[in-house]
């Protein structure tokens, strides 16, 4: 895994000097049209491009920022203020340039989709994944824990949660390696969907991501931090709630003296998160029947019928081994 050439995280302050770096987008996101998707048929007006390394999505950052805040945009005017998970007055969420500049020059592998409008070409939404990494010293799942702030919370949230702790145990269960001062503990067999946005096609982004994920055998389960806004939409897509626990040791604490908390997901591993919410962990387990095959169901999902969408294709990474259209192997769970 190479980060950067120190190997290490680059700093929010640092990547902030550094705005001005990525291309800005050169179109007002008011007027991009929403996507059009069709349960049947897929994509309508749009084309899908699979996007395999690192350049293209930190060229882009500027770009995904833009798609992001008019999405948030558009959904703050269509809900308003609402119950939120942490707070009884919650607004849909933006997206920071420093928070995404930082993901797109750390995740390693970093795999993920596009779609644009057929004219004009503009951006209508975009998926990226990864390996599931901590930067904590201390870290475990557990979703019946006190301190993971689960417990009657998940009940009232409406959102389906792991009530009886199985699925956070066999999270707990998984391999990791590495270290959270470095290149950060990375989980090999959890994949994360790192940034999604979407003018009316994340169902469509997330559902392909996740058939492709099953279908590459390379994870067997799938997380993603949520906001106040999404969680209901991963808790449609068949994700579920999960509890976690860390420890941030700050340079006034001695290791020994950090307190257990709720997890706070790309945090620091000596940030103070005492100001910070607790992280709204969602996960699906992979070829177990819970991926929601909404769209292109009849057709054995989106993923063996990628291509009719599809302008070119990548060379390498998971994506890259997945079949051909017309190959007969399907992603149903």
């Amino acid at each position: 895994m190479t980060l950067n050439p120190q190997g290490v995280r680059r700093s929010a302050r640092e990547l902030n000097s550094q705005a001005g770096s990525s291309t800005p987008a050169q179109y007002d996101f008011s007027l991009v049209p929403n996507c059009l998707t069709c349960i049947e048929t897929g994509l309508q007006e749009s084309v899908l491009e699979e996007v395999v390394g690192r350049a293209h999505w930190v060229a882009s950052v500027a770009e995904l920022i833009g798609l992001s805040h008019e999405a948030a945009d558009r959904r703050a005017k269509k809900t308003g203020s609402f119950h939120g998970i942490h707070h009884d007055h919650a607004e849909a969420e933006r997206l920071s340039f420093s928070f995404v500049s930082e993901r797109a020059h750390t995740d390693d592998p970093i795999e993920g989709y596009m779609i644009r409008s057929k004219e004009g070409k503009y951006l209508q939404g975009f998926l990226w994944f990864t390996n599931f990494t901590t930067w904590t010293h201390f870290f475990r799942w557990d979703s019946l824990a006190s301190k993971a702030e689960l417990h009657g919370r998940a009940q009232r949230d409406g959102i389906k949660w792991d009530s009886d702790g199985t699925l956070s145990a066999e999270l707990e269960a998984q391999p990791r390696h590495g270290d959270p001062n470095d290149q950060g503990v990375v989980w090999p067999r959890v994949a994360e969907i790192a940034l999604v946005g979407a003018l009316e096609c994340g169902g469509f982004l997330v559902q392909l991501a996740l058939e492709a994920l099953e279908e590459s055998m390379a994870y067997d389960f799938v997380v993603v931090q949520a906001t106040e806004s999404s969680a209901g939409f991963y808790d449609r897509m068949g994700f579920r709630r999960v509890g976690a626990l860390a420890k941030y040791i700050t340079s006034d604490v001695a290791p020994h003296q950090a307190r257990t908390v709720a997890y706070r997901h790309w945090a620091y591993p000596d940030q103070d998160v005492s100001k910070m919410d607790s992280s709204i962990m969602m996960a699906i387990k992979l070829r177990a029947g819970q991926v929601v095959h909404r769209i292109m169901g009849e057709q054995g999902g989106i993923l063996p019928n990628r291509h009719q969408f599809m302008e070119r294709l990548p060379a390498r990474g998971v994506l890259a081994g997945l079949p051909k259209a017309g190959s007969g192997r399907g992603s149903a769970a």
